[in-house]
């Protein structure tokens, strides 16, 4: 036998008790030095083995085992109730994302952009008369009580659907638009 042999039969039988597996045994000191590791090896691994289970083991072990499982359930629930608040609150999100859309610009971006759309109302250089600018802002529900300033344009306009009152007066350093 040779010490390869010698090493797969130790392996699958410690100890053997085959005459060409003791032979070699005794005249390898390599294979005889590696089998003698390999059994205190496994000496080792049988003390080890040989714990003693603590008393109502199987009982504590099952306990917990239920109140893990009781927290695994709670747990998942938790994770339900939060799936289900964000697709709540995603649909709300996107709901009121598409209301907007669908409702147009906001007033502020209108009103900038009607007053690009009439830049030409910022070069207008002709007064526009109290009895004129009363008779064009009382439509709107305004009145006038008392002198504004130097009005130099002034129109009604639509802006987001409803009408409303242009104004272009002058300024300390430019025209001034008011609607």
């Amino acid at each position: 036998m040779n010490c390869l042999e010698f090493r797969r039969v130790h392996g699958a039988e410690p100890g053997s008790e085959d005459h060409d597996y003791r032979a070699h045994l005794r005249d390898c000191k390599a294979c005889a030095s590696f089998a003698s590791q390999s059994l205190r090896f496994e000496r080792l691994l049988k003390q080890a083995f040989k714990t003693e289970v603590p008393e109502n083991l199987a009982s504590r072990i099952l306990l917990r085992h239920s109140f893990q499982a009781r927290r695994t359930q709670l747990s998942w629930r938790r994770h339900a109730y939060a799936l289900a608040a964000s697709i709540v609150l995603s649909v709300g999100l996107v709901g009121g994302f598409v209301l907007h859309m669908q409702r147009g610009p906001s007033l502020g971006e209108a009103v900038v952009s009607h007053v690009n759309e009439e830049l030409f109302a910022l070069t207008a250089s002709g007064p526009v008369g109290d009895e004129e600018l009363q008779a064009l802002i009382k439509p709107v529900g305004l009145e006038l009580t008392g002198y504004i300033g130097n009005v130099t344009f002034a129109t009604l306009c639509v802006v987001r659907g409803k009408i409303t009152g242009h104004l272009v007066m002058e300024g300390e350093k430019a025209p001034v638009t008011v609607l």
